[in-house]
C-alpha cells in the first residue's frame, strides 16, 4: 500500500526525500532487506543515519545500557556515528554495511538523471561529494571499530 502512495507522489511530480534513522537493522540480512525496501520505494534523495538517542529523550533511557559512549563524550554524539551497540554484529561490520547501503542508495537507487534535470549539475555533484565524504568517515569509524 505504501508503494502505491509513493508512485502516486511521482505522478504529480512530488519528489520523495527519505531521511531514515536506522537501528532496527541488526545484522547483514537486515541491511540487505533495508536496501531492498529503499529500492522498492525509490526515493530521489535519501539520508541514512544510525539512531542517536540523545540524553534527556525517551529513547536514551531505553538504550542507555547499550550505549557505546558516555553522555559527556559530546564530540562522539552525532547523527553519523553509531551510539547504540548492535546486538548481532560487530561495530565494524555495522559501519561496513552502513557504508555499502549508503553508497548503493546514492549511486544506484536515487534518481540521479531526474535529479540532474530538477536540481542541476552542481547540486548533484555536491550530493556525490557528500556521499564520498560520508564513505570516508564510515571507513575511518569502521577501522577504529
Amino acid at each position: 500500500m505504501k508503494f502505491i502512495r509513493y508512485k502516486s507522489c511521482r505522478s504529480i511530480n512530488v519528489y520523495i526525500l527519505i531521511e531514515m534513522y536506522i537501528f532496527f537493522v541488526s545484522d547483514k540480512a537486515d541491511f540487505k532487506s533495508f536496501r531492498a525496501y529503499i529500492k522498492k520505494i525509490r526515493p530521489q534523495i535519501t539520508t541514512i543515519n544510525p539512531l542517536t538517542p540523545f540524553p534527556g529523550l525517551p529513547l536514551y533511557e531505553e538504550y542507555k545500557d547499550r550505549l557505546l559512549f558516555s553522555a559527556v563524550d559530546y564530540e562522539k554524539w552525532s547523527f553519523g556515528q553509531l551510539i547504540i551497540k548492535p546486538s548481532k554484529i560487530s561495530v565494524r561490520r555495522y559501519y561496513y554495511e552502513l557504508m555499502i547501503t549508503y553508497l548503493y542508495v546514492n549511486l544506484f537507487v536515487n534518481g540521479n538523471t531526474k535529479m540532474l534535470k530538477k536540481f542541476g549539475l552542481m547540486n548533484v555533484l555536491r550530493i556525490g561529494f557528500g556521499a564520498v565524504k560520508a564513505s570516508k568517515n564510515y571507513i575511518k569509524l569502521m577501522l577504529n571499530g
